[in-house]
Order: C-alpha cells, then sequence, then structure tokens
C-alpha cells in the first residue's frame, strides 16, 4: 500500500513541502514505532503530522478510515503461569492439576471483557485476548503446569 502511494506522489509532485514515506518493521511484535522513534526517526527526518495506514477488517477496498489518535488496538505479550504437581490420569486424587486454575482465569477474563469492553472498539478497552494457551501434554497425564499467553 504504502509503495503504491509513494509511486503516485512521485508521479504527481504537485504539493509544496516535503514527504516522508514510513515502512514500519515487526509493527506487531518487536517494538516497530516505538523503537523507530527511541532511535531518532523524527530526528532525522522531522515531520509536521504523521499518517498511519493499515489494513483493517470491514473497511472496503480503495476507502480509508480517518480519525485523529489510536486507531487500533495494540499487541503486546504476557504471560500468567499456573502450576500444580501433576500426574496419571489414573491417579487424580494425588496431582494438583493447573488447568482448573485456568478454566477460572478465562472465565474472569471473559467476563471482564463482556462487563467492560462488550461493543466498545478495541482502542477504547484495555483488556487482554487469550490467544495461546498451552499445558495439556498427552490425554492419559495432568501436567504439572500450564501457560497462557
Amino acid at each position: 500500500m504504502l509503495l503504491g502511494a509513494a509511486r503516485c506522489s512521485a508521479e504527481h509532485r504537485d504539493f509544496p513541502g516535503t514527504l516522508h514515506f514510513i515502512f514500519q518493521p515487526a509493527e506487531e511484535s518487536l517494538g516497530g514505532g516505538r523503537v523507530m522513534v527511541a532511535e531518532g526517526l523524527f530526528e532525522l527526518f522531522p515531520c509536521d503530522s504523521v499518517y498511519g495506514m493499515h489494513n483493517m477488517p470491514g473497511i472496503p477496498a480503495g476507502d480509508f478510515a480517518i480519525r485523529e489518535g489510536a486507531m487500533m488496538a495494540a499487541n503486546d505479550t504476557w504471560t500468567v503461569a499456573f502450576s500444580g504437581t501433576g500426574g496419571h490420569g489414573s491417579m487424580p486424587s494425588v496431582a494438583t492439576d493447573p488447568t482448573s486454575k485456568v478454566g477460572i482465569w478465562t472465565r474472569l477474563m471473559s467476563f471482564l471483557r463482556t462487563l467492560l469492553c462488550e461493543g466498545l472498539h478495541a482502542v477504547f478497552c484495555q483488556l487482554p485476548v487469550i490467544c495461546l494457551s498451552n499445558g495439556w501434554q498427552r490425554s492419559h497425564t495432568q501436567s504439572p503446569a500450564h501457560t497462557i499467553a
């Protein structure tokens, strides 16, 4: 998208001023714009204003949605670890199963998200969304640990 905009701008140079095209690497995982700003991007390329562009579900091809300030949710990583003693499925009474705690945690997150954020755009609601759950190792064992990320 940005290369297309740069090409179009290069073909139609009928605007005053300077135009910078900024590609943001790793915007969803390794820092993206935050790292670029910290490394002095705007000292090297001063800008009066910045416009971001990102594809977004629900916006028809060829249309743009514009607003001042944040528009999409941020990405971050967090981990909650539950631990127990684990054991064999034939003797659950001697194991402390962490998955029961995981169930309580996920129900709490779901409840809070529904109570506080249902129907709100992601930039107005700052509760975590669980995207990965790891801990069930085999169908016949109770894992001694469970991690949600």
